[in-house]
């Protein structure tokens, strides 16, 4: 009996440390419907241009969920449950297009290698929703801290105000 006990407590403890040394993820946007598309090279230093892309032909097509830990931002898109690419997102990382409130390019590296893709939704309350969302994450890890410290506004001892008031006499 008591073996048995040892033996569930060594277990119970394992699943414990095996979640805490797992990292939480929160889902901070699911959109089901959103396309990738090759972007070709930056022709004006302004920025990129959607108008510039094929958009009748995406690379990939597929549904899109934003995440989040303690201290970074993920896209991750996927399609048929299996996941097709991740992005962590950083400064720079996502850049809306100059002319198109539903277009945004996104910058991949994998360790020496860079790509540019575009990144396009269907409906502009779903990029809204997107960058919402990014907006919403960056805030949280910036948080503006307030001071807690409550001010001291009593009289101390030996303190004395003095009042003027100008009344009128009727």
């Amino acid at each position: 009996r008591q073996r048995q006990m040892c033996i569930r407590d060594r277990y119970q403890r394992r699943v414990r440390e095996k979640i805490m040394a797992e990292e939480i993820l929160q889902t901070l946007l699911v959109i089901n419907r959103v396309f990738l598309f090759r972007v070709p090279p930056l022709e004006v230093s302004n920025g990129h241009s959607a108008s510039s892309w094929n958009l009748g032909e995406p690379i990939w097509s597929g549904s899109l969920i934003v995440t989040s830990d303690d201290k970074h931002c993920y896209l991750n898109f996927s399609s048929n449950s299996q996941l097709f690419l991740k992005v962590k997102v950083d400064t720079g990382v996502v850049e809306p297009v100059l002319d198109s409130s539903r277009y945004f390019v996104v910058k991949v590296e994998q360790g020496e290698k860079r790509a540019f893709l575009g990144l396009g939704f269907q409906e502009r309350s779903e990029s809204f929703d997107f960058t919402a969302s990014l907006s919403d994450f960056k805030k949280h890890q910036n948080p503006i801290i307030i001071n807690e410290t409550p001010l001291d506004l009593s009289l101390k001892e030996g303190q004395k105000i003095k009042i003027s008031l100008n009344l009128k006499k009727k």
